[in-house]
């Protein structure tokens, strides 16, 4: 059973109805209050890419300042099998780069009501 799972509000930010790409920054999302209850973001994606149908995701580890790039999974080492995630430390300037393109941000809960 899943618990603790809100929906604020569905939002078409960063793709047009044609499938252009949107470069709107989004601001103010490390944290959330939503009624009586306060979210923290841990992480989120970024598209990189034009439109909806090419590119490619990284995602971010909040806590860490971290990125993850699993180089759209075609990166292959010479026995042909896939390489592993490439993991960068960023630091706080990247890190708030970044969450101005995020795509999906991921929150959790620090009340406990």
């Amino acid at each position: 059973m899943l618990k603790n799972i809100i929906i604020i509000e569905q939002l078409n930010l960063r793709y047009t109805y044609g499938q252009k790409k949107v470069t709107t920054k989004i601001k103010g999302t490390d944290t959330v209050v939503y009624g009586r209850e306060t979210y923290q973001l841990v992480g989120f994606t970024e598209h990189i890419g034009e439109d909806a149908r090419s590119g490619h995701y990284l995602g971010y580890k909040t806590e860490t300042s971290q990125s993850f790039n699993d180089l759209g999974g075609v990166a292959v080492d010479s026995f042909g099998y896939a390489l592993p995630p490439e993991l960068t430390d960023l630091n706080s300037v990247e890190l708030d780069q970044a969450k101005e393109r995020g795509y999906v941000y991921l929150y959790k809960k620090l009340t406990n009501r």
